[in-house]
């Protein structure tokens, strides 16, 4: 089906009449709308869901009915989805229709949709809320300044990609490489500024950068060569869209032109990554947008006065069976101390990894509702925290 038909078909599912009817029970309707399909991005949303079941906004058979992303006409809650099918125009379509549905609250997942959402409800009188979650550089991107210093209306739950532990990764794997390469999304905020982060820190360590843009997949394949061509010995990817859903093609390539892949993502292994490193727990990151948005629609939380969440980690992911294609030799080091090795297909995960990917059950979620209060207690900005913040941007300009 095409970008638009899909569209058509959210705007149906979300029309004004519907909305109109929700509003006058007094039920919150929320619009839960993501850039692409991603296997993370599904746990992120499940857990989220999860938490609504926990805290009695969605009944089990209401969460159990909304398998496979169908909307829901619930007794106090309408939820609704969108999906851009990684598509940038088709973002603001999908945030323009939920606007135009009347939607109470928009979750935004990834930087473009948080991006769209917040552009598209900056100048309105009564914005909808906007809590947006599996973001990167929220501050770059123009979402907010600082974790308090944002629109009234927006709130979320940030991941702090670990480009500095991709340096340190190279220094060990291989520290004879010289020259490394990064490609990146030209029109992705968080793939530009990866890029430029990535870089600086390789410069400053004395290697020679090599980059290349691209706006599709269908690029991938010259860029790669181009790369290749002019020396790289390894390729160093921040985080976007391209690079995500095009890595499986990235990898095909280093099979051909032996080099490694480094990705500051623990789940890229699964993908043709050689090496991951960072955030895993896409579990509590759900669970954390759950709490945020639980907590708004009972009222007891302001966007104006909550934080922006902060999630990160420094876990190490090596794939073998990469590696072996690539002709990469992994570091003893390395391959004993992974928290997820891949090898033969078969993944080994560290105690460490097994705890991150743990998930809890609805009664745990349930059961942890002063630690749920607890979370958003510890997000509220201060006079201080807010002047502290506000000091730190002015020194920075």
């Amino acid at each position: 089906m095409s970008k638009l038909g899909l569209v058509f078909l959210f705007l149906l599912a979300i029309a004004p009449a519907s909305i109109a009817s929700a509003q006058a029970d007094n039920k919150s309707t929320v619009a839960v709308l993501r850039f692409g399909g991603s296997d993370s991005f599904s746990v992120t949303e499940s857990m989220l869901l999860d938490v609504l079941q926990a805290n009695e906004l969605i009944s089990a058979d209401e969460r159990a009915s909304m398998a496979g992303r169908a909307d829901l006409r619930g007794e106090s809650l309408d939820i609704h989805w969108g999906d851009a099918g990684w598509d940038l125009p088709t973002v603001n379509l999908m945030v323009e229709g939920a606007l135009d549905a009347g939607a109470d609250v928009i979750v935004a997942l990834t930087t473009p949709v948080a991006q769209a959402a917040v552009n598209a409800t900056l100048d309105m009188e009564q914005p909808p809320a906007v809590v947006f979650a599996s973001v990167y550089h929220p501050f770059e991107a123009g979402i907010a300044q600082a974790p308090c210093l944002k629109p009234d209306h927006v709130t979320g739950t940030q991941i702090v990609p670990s480009y500095a532990d991709l340096l340190l990764l190279l220094s060990i794997q291989a520290p004879e490489t010289n020259t490394i390469g990064i490609l990146h999304n030209a029109s992705e905020t968080s793939g530009a500024i990866g890029a430029q982060r990535i870089a600086e820190l390789a410069e400053a360590q004395g290697l020679t950068v090599l980059q290349a843009a691209v706006t599709g997949l269908s690029e991938l394949p010259s860029a790669i060569e181009g790369l290749v061509s002019r020396g790289m010995e390894a390729l160093l990817l921040p985080i976007d869209s391209v690079t995500s859903k095009g890595l499986h093609n990235i990898a095909h390539l280093s099979h051909d032109h032996d080099f490694p892949i480094l990705y500051a993502s623990v789940g890229s292994i699964f993908d043709g990554a050689t090496f991951g490193v960072g955030h895993v727990s896409h579990f509590q990151q759900g669970v954390n947008l759950g709490r945020l948005l639980s907590a708004w629609l009972d009222g007891e939380m302001d966007p104006a006065s909550t934080a922006i969440d902060e999630v990160s980690g420094r876990l190490l992911a090596v794939n073998l069976d990469a590696a072996e294609a690539q002709g990469v030799a992994v570091r003893d080091h390395l391959r004993e101390n992974a928290d997820v090795l891949l090898e033969a297909g078969q993944q080994t995960l560290s105690a460490a990894a097994s705890a991150t990917n743990w998930r809890p059950s609805i009664e745990q979620l349930r059961d942890a509702a002063a630690e749920d209060a607890g979370f958003i207690e510890a997000l509220q900005c201060t006079e201080a925290t807010i002047a502290e913040q506000q000091a730190a941007l002015d020194a920075a300009d």
